[in-house]
């Protein structure tokens, strides 16, 4: 098969000098625009992962408060029918038990929401940096960034907070299992109390 190269005279041409002239290439060009393009990347996952993260975490919040609420009324049902009954250190027990559970439930979502917030942080330095500093970014993938409107000339505008961003959902469900705590150790203080 060599001779027949060399007979044509396409092995001759490039026997050894396999270089390739691409006239103005700049490696260092091309390396920065691959960078460049893996930072985007980069920041648009990162992004999708801290919305996805925090609708998730906004998800058990959600759950949580649902099951705090049966929690309550299944409570509530034993520590009346308890009450009416008159067996009030059985109702100091039972409050005893509401307010340690209560106390635990409020705490996880404590914990939950402060991870929530901190998602939604991380969003939202995304949204301020890349609105600040790379609007190819924005022009190039606007359905991503929620927040940011486009207006004329191809400008764009970033719109307030939402209000699940807010943290309002969250404070409201940590509020509210810290408030049902609260209560049933009053309700285990009145027992004890009355029984003494």
């Amino acid at each position: 098969m060599g001779s027949d190269e060399e007979s044509t005279g396409t092995g001759a041409a490039f026997r050894g000098q396999w270089r390739v002239d691409y006239g103005d290439y700049d490696p260092a060009a091309v390396e920065a625009a691959l960078e460049s393009e893996w930072r985007r990347d980069l920041l648009l996952a990162d992004y999708e992962n801290a919305a996805e993260d925090g609708r998730n975490k906004e998800t058990l919040l959600i759950q949580s408060f649902y099951v705090s609420l049966a929690l309550f009324g299944l409570l509530l049902d034993v520590a009346s029918r308890l009450y009416w009954n008159g067996r009030l250190a059985e109702l100091a027990g039972v409050a005893a038990v509401g307010a340690l559970l209560f106390c635990l439930l409020s705490n996880w979502s404590l914990r939950y929401r402060r991870g929530r917030n901190a998602a939604w942080d991380r969003r939202s330095e995304i949204e301020d940096y890349v609105e600040r500093v790379d609007d190819a970014l924005l022009r190039s993938n606007d359905a991503k960034f929620k927040r940011l409107t486009r207006v004329e000339n191809g400008r764009y505008r970033l719109d307030g907070q939402r209000w699940y961003e807010t943290g309002s959902i969250a404070d409201l469900v940590v509020y509210t299992e810290l408030g049902i705590g609260a209560l049933w150790v009053v309700v285990a203080t009145y027992a004890v109390a009355t029984l003494a």
